[in-house]
């Protein structure tokens, strides 16, 4: 399975970027499911759940409370998890927060949960000069997030 670090490498390598990327081909939606069992609807409804499926999605007014699920566009309930297959913990997808969310064949994953334990592995990173480096130091932003999200 790909990583999110990786796929940030790749975009860094083809020259388009990350936020250029989400902005062409990630659908918005606002969540109006309860706190644990979400439901989105997409503006072009798609046939079938997809790899390639990147939603970000407003949550509703309640915060998670532990493991949680999805209903795109009545395709059918997924599991919607963290760190390739861990259930999410209570407030990893705050009440009215943006959750980045990609399918991977068979769930969907949280890309970006308040608490993650591949995250936490690299937490001096997030603030150290040489993994995030600085500004004009030829370092692209896809780069960046690469230093902060491939486990080492």
């Amino acid at each position: 399975m790909t990583t999110f670090a990786q796929v940030l490498s790749e975009y860094g390598q083809s020259g388009v970027s990350f936020a250029k990327h989400l902005s062409e081909n990630a659908a918005y939606v606002e969540d109006i499911g309860t706190a644990d069992a979400l439901v989105v609807t997409l503006s072009t409804t798609p046939t079938a759940y997809s790899t390639d499926m990147l939603l970000i999605v407003k949550k509703s007014a309640a915060a998670n409370t532990g493991a949680a699920t999805i209903n795109v566009s009545a395709l059918g309930i997924k599991s919607i998890v963290k760190d390739v297959n861990t259930a999410l913990n209570a407030d990893d997808m705050p009440a009215g927060g943006l959750c980045f969310l990609q399918y991977d064949g068979a769930n969907l994953l949280l890309l970006n949960p308040a608490s993650s334990a591949a995250l936490d592995r690299h937490k001096a990173d997030y603030v150290s000069i040489k993994a995030f480096g600085a500004i004009g130091d030829g370092v692209t932003e896809p780069q960046r997030w690469s230093n902060f999200c491939t486990e080492r």
